[in-house]
């Protein structure tokens, strides 16, 4: 489940740098919170390497975090080291490494 606002855009100078798009779970609901993920998360390929990931993800978490999460569940490919980093970066725990 998501809404509409939850999903942020992010822009350089009216370019558009990357997008994400948290959302929640239906039916995850433990004392009334609800578990969440960060459903879609990217960078254009020509603003990688610039820490946009890193801000986008944050966004993603504190949106998460305000409308009342138990845990937020995110996963990455074992070889996205680039992922693996910044979700490390936002504090995010390596639950699982294969």
């Amino acid at each position: 489940m998501y809404k509409k606002d939850w999903w942020k855009i992010a822009y350089l100078e009216g370019t558009v740098v990357g997008i994400t798009q948290p959302v929640v779970y239906k039916g995850s609901e433990i004392d009334g919170l609800v578990e969440g993920t960060i459903h879609y998360i990217g960078v254009l390929p020509e603003h990688r390497g610039q820490g946009y990931i890193i801000d986008l993800l944050q966004e993603a978490t504190e949106t998460l975090k305000s409308i009342g999460v138990w845990r937020i569940f995110s996963d990455t490919d074992i070889n996205n080291l680039p992922m693996r980093n910044a979700f490390e970066k936002v504090g995010y725990s390596v639950w699982r490494k294969n």
